[in-house]
């Protein structure tokens, strides 16, 4: 996205106000006291989290590779009165800053944070979750999980890493790509650079 249609997209998501706008200045504070890579989530692209959670009516929500947790809650904002989030970070100190965020926006009832590589906790995992969201490419044995815990009718969002653009390539012939692509159980869209990958499970 060019600088001019950037800036009219973060201007018209402003439009509405956003409840977590305190949440970037936590982020940042973390950040310089921790050397974390990255840089703060954009306010598009955290309302879009939202939108996609209410638009696919998600209320039970798998997330890998949390981060800081600013997708975590925006996530977690789009539920009713009722919702639970699975966040799965393995970096300790982002797991704790997740847990102090979902507490002081008062949705810690529903965020549960797994402190733990994806790969240790998710075959534990039963699902059925409306909605999985992978932040970056995961490493192909994570493939057959995510697909068997998303529900029929659920969706699966892959994002870029943060502070990537785009979704890392990975070779034709393998990798939770390739099996969005084949799988007759996935409908899958790619967006054109490759910024984010959307896929229903159909059956």
């Amino acid at each position: 996205m060019d600088t001019e249609h950037a800036g009219l997209a973060e201007a018209l998501t402003l439009r509405r106000p956003d409840r977590f706008g305190g949440l970037r200045d936590h982020v940042q504070r973390h950040i310089g006291a921790h050397g974390c890579d990255g840089a703060p989530l954009g306010t598009v692209e955290a309302r879009e989290l939202a939108v996609v959670a209410r638009a696919t009516h998600a209320s039970y929500v798998l997330e890998l590779g949390a981060g800081l947790g600013e997708s975590t809650l925006h996530l977690a904002s789009a539920f009713g009165q009722t919702g639970r989030i699975d966040a799965v970070e393995a970096d300790d100190a982002h797991a704790t800053f997740i847990e102090q965020m979902a507490k002081l926006f008062a949705l810690d009832a529903a965020v549960r944070v797994q402190r733990a590589p994806a790969e240790r906790v998710i075959a534990a995992l039963s699902g059925p979750y409306d909605l999985v969201v992978v932040h970056g490419l995961v490493g192909e044995e994570l493939t057959d999980d995510i697909v068997r815990l998303v529900r029929t009718g659920g969706s699966i969002l892959v994002l870029p890493a943060p502070g990537q653009a785009t979704i890392a390539a990975v070779p034709v012939g393998g990798g939770l790509l390739d099996r969005l692509a084949t799988d007759p159980r996935l409908l899958a869209w790619f967006a054109p650079g490759m910024g984010r990958v959307l896929a229903n499970r159909v059956r």
